[in-house]
């Protein structure tokens, strides 16, 4: 009914910059077009989400001295010429911060790191995402976790310790398969007494021996890693390390050394 309406026209509407008669119009045709106000919630932004964003992303942003930035400028200017280049300076600027705000929250590891310690930083990178209502919602029954078991299994052509689905002071919550450099990589997934996600992840390594399990910090999480059997093991949580220490070791006996 009122599809003659651009977007453009409907976004004036919303900031209120109609005429008062344009303005009207509009809100008469919303009590008996469903279609029209369809198309004006789908264009409406909600400005306070994006505010308390904004906050965060300049709370984290690194300093930069606008002042040095400033004398290194040219002198402005009264043409548009020059002001174009300010406005160009401003946006490198405004890129230049968000550039480094992104580059400290992922950091791909270098194709030169070694490899164990690519697939480690991949799975820290990934278990950063996880929240207590990530693992909270994961309810199956003996049945289910049996059949993801099996195929955690069947892709790494490895028999999985029934065990490992019943480590002490965790409650298992799910078995998934995931990809390293077209390896297959087993993730499991288990939620700690006070709701903290914890992920128990391993992969077939051409050439790994036995090492004793080291602990660390990684990207503000817990972490304790190993090598046995053929396998690259690491378990990671937000979690004390006495706590994933004595699962990297249930973890461990499980496997056949």
């Amino acid at each position: 009914m009122n599809s003659h309406l651009s977007d453009a026209h409907l976004i004036r509407f919303l900031d209120g910059r109609l005429p008062a008669d344009e303005h009207a119009a509009i809100e008469a045709a919303l009590a008996t077009d469903p279609a029209l106000a369809d198309r004006l919630a789908a264009l409406h932004v909600d400005t306070t989400a994006i505010g308390p964003a904004f906050e965060t992303l300049l709370d984290n942003a690194p300093e930069v001295d606008f002042a040095s930035m400033e004398h290194a400028a040219d002198p402005p200017r009264e043409s548009t010429l020059g002001r174009g280049r300010l406005s160009l300076a401003a946006s490198l600027v405004v890129a230049a911060v968000l550039g480094a705000l992104l580059a400290s929250v992922w950091q791909e590891p270098r194709q030169d790191t070694p490899r164990d310690e690519r697939w480690h930083a991949d799975v820290v990178t990934y278990h950063k995402l996880y929240v207590p209502e990530t693992v909270a919602p994961l309810e199956a029954s003996v049945r289910s976790l049996n059949s993801q078991f099996e195929r955690v299994a069947n892709a790494l052509s490895l028999d999985i310790p029934e065990a490992l689905g019943r480590l002490a002071d965790v409650e298992f919550k799910r078995a998934q398969v995931l990809g390293f450099e077209g390896t297959p990589l087993a993730h499991l997934t288990y939620q700690s007494a006070a709701g903290k996600p914890i992920a128990l992840c391993f992969l077939k390594l051409p050439g790994a021996g036995t090492s004793v399990p080291v602990t660390s910090r990684q990207r503000g999480l817990a972490a304790v890693t190993w090598e046995q059997a053929g396998l690259g093991f690491i378990i990671v949580g937000d979690v004390d390390a006495k706590t994933l220490e004595a699962l990297a070791k249930a973890a461990s006996e499980a496997f056949p050394t």
